[in-house]
């Protein structure tokens, strides 16, 4: 029995290749690991730029009301909506009706 533990011992075969296995498993799992960490960074990153940019652009719809007596017409009405700025049109036709 001795005997056959000691030529188990020497017997190197093959003992290279499971090792060459464990170390990809552990790359493998690294790799994974790491993978899903910048995963979850880049989604709250683009999260945040999606939201800033909803944010900043808006419907900046204004209307501006033209008094058209006697040529004399002023649009310049202004909107505010979800932080953006809009001139609204309005117009004069000259005093005609």
């Amino acid at each position: 029995m001795l005997r056959l533990l000691k030529k188990l011992r020497k017997n190197t075969k093959g003992a290279a290749g499971i090792e060459y296995g464990f170390l990809a498993a552990l790359i493998a799992m690294a790799a994974i690991v790491s993978m899903q960490a910048v995963g979850v960074s880049l989604n709250t990153l683009f999260d945040g730029i999606a939201s800033a940019s909803d944010a900043a652009s808006g419907d900046g719809g204004g209307n501006g009301g033209g008094n058209g007596n006697n040529g004399n017409g002023n649009g310049g009405g202004n909107g505010n909506g979800n932080n953006g700025n809009g001139n609204g049109n309005g117009g004069s036709n000259g005093g005609k009706p």
